[in-house]
């Protein structure tokens, strides 16, 4: 038995870390742009996806756009909502397989820092944020009282158009690069 147990160990597909440098790469390559518009989210995501999927979905009035996307463990997901005042743009990439359930936040955070953009004119600001989820759903399964340790940062001013902010949040196992921006239309 013991034997068996060792070789289900051995043979099972190790847990890879977070990949942070990579998420920075494609935040960069979808998610800047997106911040630009569509027409220049569509120059890079191109249809159909790189896993043949469909990328953009709409409502009939063409007032809400969505899209997905993605490579390799990384999903690309976001859209665009168009208000009569304003219009809603927003990307996240995001590392959805191969990530160690329960890796260490703090190592992630210190790459996320180190990463991050900084200069004149860019602000950060965020850190260590202790959540306590409510008793609902799945989460009724999580002891009474437990703190989930995660790390939330906000970036203004490192992306173009200046309304536009970059979020990183990052917690055991889950880390996330978003952006948002409001549009006065």
């Amino acid at each position: 038995m013991r034997a068996v147990v060792l070789l289900l160990l051995t043979a099972a597909p190790a847990s890879a870390a977070v990949d942070v440098p990579r998420a920075f790469e494609l935040f960069d390559a979808y998610c800047r742009p997106a911040m630009q518009g569509i027409e220049a989210l569509r120059e890079v995501a191109k249809v159909p996806g790189p896993n043949g999927e469909q990328v953009f979905a709409q409502t009939e009035d063409g007032s809400w756009i969505t899209y997905h996307t993605g490579e390799g463990d990384f999903l690309v997901t976001g859209g665009y909502r168009y208000g009569a005042q304003s219009e809603m743009r927003d990307c996240m990439v995001q590392q959805v397989g191969g990530i160690a359930g329960q890796e260490p936040v703090e190592p992630v955070e210190a790459e996320f820092l180190d990463l991050a953009p900084g200069g004149e004119g860019i602000a950060i600001s965020g850190g260590k944020v202790l959540e306590e989820m409510p008793a609902v759903g799945h989460f009724a399964m999580i002891p009474k009282g437990h703190r989930n340790d995660r790390r939330e940062y906000v970036i203004e001013g490192a992306m173009e158009p200046p309304e536009a902010v970059m979020i990183g949040s990052m917690g055991p196992g889950v880390f996330r690069l978003n952006a948002f921006a409001v549009i006065p239309r």
